[in-house]
């Protein structure tokens, strides 16, 4: 559980920093064309700026999950707004706590030994 927590961290951050305008690009209706998506998404955050290791720490080993694909299809009107308007909403002061509390309890883990003692005052 707390892997797969920390990984999908990791990937969100490495969504988040490579964000531009939002241009997402289909990786497929099956499995078959997620590898190929999957090797262009590495290279567009190393191309963002992102580390080769930090993509490869956050991406590797990530797969094709049908059920995320179908439950993505499914939010159309969710993301008819900016990224600022999405977030004011979805972020809630609860989430950041219990972000924040995670990253805590995670501290021994990659990435809580990568984020900065003090993260709790940001």
């Amino acid at each position: 559980m707390r892997a797969t927590l920390l990984r999908s961290l990791c990937l969100a951050g490495l969504v988040a920093a490579a964000a531009g305008p939002a241009q997402a690009a289909s990786c497929g209706n099956d499995a078959s064309g997620f590898p190929e998506w999957l090797a262009d998404y590495k290279q567009q955050a190393v191309a963002s700026g992102i580390s080769p290791s930090v993509a490869s720490a956050a991406l590797d080993g990530v797969t094709y999950n049908q059920q995320v694909i179908r439950l993505d299809r499914t939010q159309h009107s969710t993301f008819g707004v900016t990224f600022e308007q999405f977030i004011a909403k979805r972020v809630t002061g609860g989430r950041v706590a219990k972000g924040k509390a995670l990253m805590k309890s995670m501290a021994g883990a990659a990435l809580g030994a990568a984020v900065p003692k003090n993260a709790e005052s940001v």
